[in-house]
């Protein structure tokens, strides 16, 4: 499968020490430079860092250049638009996006798009995780953005085995 991630999905997964779950789901991962920049530059979190380079060294992980005109999905960021703009030019499979106006555009444009709670369902789902919505919680803990509505509702989901 060919899978596209955006930045916060690489250092959510990289914090919970499950970056390699991507792999494990989606097989060889590609990132954008700018999604690579925005990654690798925050040096104050240098455990993340060490997964993430990791994951580069041992090849699943790629760095594909890509650069879409200025004017396409200009509203976005630049990770999410590069990142949406690689899954296109190669056709991916999946691009993983948690931005919810980077999950629209992505969609509107055609693509299959998940995002990190999709993948820690997915995990999940695949025996590979014990429970994804305690991780949301912690990941909430550490300054990520998780509404209690997703949250309560892979719980829900957890509880009752589907």
């Amino acid at each position: 499968m060919t899978a596209v991630a955006d930045t916060s999905v690489l250092i959510a997964l990289a914090r919970l020490n499950l970056l390699s779950l991507l792999h494990e789901l989606f097989g060889d991962m590609a990132i954008p430079d700018a999604v690579a920049d925005e990654a690798l530059r925050f040096r104050a979190d240098a455990p993340a860092n060490t997964f993430i380079v990791d994951a580069m060294n041992h090849g699943w992980l790629h760095i594909e250049p890509t650069r879409p005109p200025a004017e396409f999905l200009g509203k976005l960021g630049s990770g999410e638009r590069e990142a949406i703009h690689l899954a296109r030019a190669i056709a991916a499979e999946v691009v993983i996006i948690d931005d919810l106006s980077a999950h629209r555009a992505a969609s509107e444009l055609g693509l299959e798009v998940t995002g990190t709670a999709g993948v820690l369902k997915a995990a999940r789902g695949r025996g590979m995780i014990e429970a994804a919505a305690p991780l949301l919680v912690r990941l909430r803990s550490q300054g990520f953005h998780i509404g209690d509505e997703l949250i309560d509702e892979i719980r829900q989901e957890e509880e009752h085995g589907s």
